[in-house]
């Protein structure tokens, strides 16, 4: 039995190596199909019979992978906060992605993101360099520590860049790794026919109590 789970687990390591490989040389795809048929004749194990040890490995994998434990008033809270009833809650709970989410919620919340303008020319909403967007570790928009007039077109280009952070969070990296953190809004100046542009760079700080 261990002897066959180290194959199978060799078997998904090379098969997923030949399909991310596929993506960039179209040819490698028919590796893995190589694979696995040199797998299904070599084990002599039934195709059926192989499917359930590839479901009962990753399942195993993802219950290992959310293994951790959320207090039952935050789920309570959490059921009452997005207005949900008992059989939207026991869906919810189902989900072991919110179950990983609610359990680094708190690093969230102790965060908050800054969105500066570092570059402006012609903005016809008058944002200038040094201008400062704030929002809640979560993604949403702290009016009271904002300027009363935030372009639109500047606030649009913003959700990638929050989604990213939080997904960081999550995954346990620092969200001030982001590689890309700089969006402009999309009038692309007077040089090129519109009116004006500004450059928004983005950073995470730890909120101030």
């Amino acid at each position: 039995m261990f002897f066959m789970r180290s194959l199978l687990i060799v078997w998904l390591e090379l098969t997923l190596c030949a399909r991310i490989a596929s993506l960039v040389f179209p040819s490698i795809a028919r590796l893995s199909d190589k694979l696995f048929e040199f797998f299904v004749h070599f084990s002599k194990i039934p195709y059926s019979n192989i499917v359930k040890k590839v479901k009962s490995t990753r399942n195993s994998l993802t219950k290992e992978r959310y293994a951790v434990r959320v207090d039952e008033s935050v789920w309570q809270f959490m059921k009452k906060h997005l207005g949900y009833n008992d059989e939207e809650m026991k869906k919810f709970r189902e989900n072991p992605r919110n179950l990983d989410v609610l359990a680094k919620a708190s690093q969230l919340m102790n965060k908050t993101i800054v969105v500066e303008v570092v570059e402006s020319k012609g903005c016809n909403s008058q944002h200038k360099v040094g201008d400062k967007f704030i929002f809640d570790g979560v993604g949403n928009l702290l009016t009271k520590k904002n300027p009363k007039r935030i372009c639109i077109y500047a606030l649009a280009q913003l959700p990638q860049l929050i989604f990213t952070i939080n997904e960081l969070v999550y995954a346990g990296v620092d969200p001030n790794e982001i590689r890309f953190k700089r969006a402009g809004c999309f009038d692309v100046g007077v040089d090129c026919g519109g009116w004006g542009h500004i450059v928004m760079e983005v950073r995470v700080e730890e909120r101030q109590k």
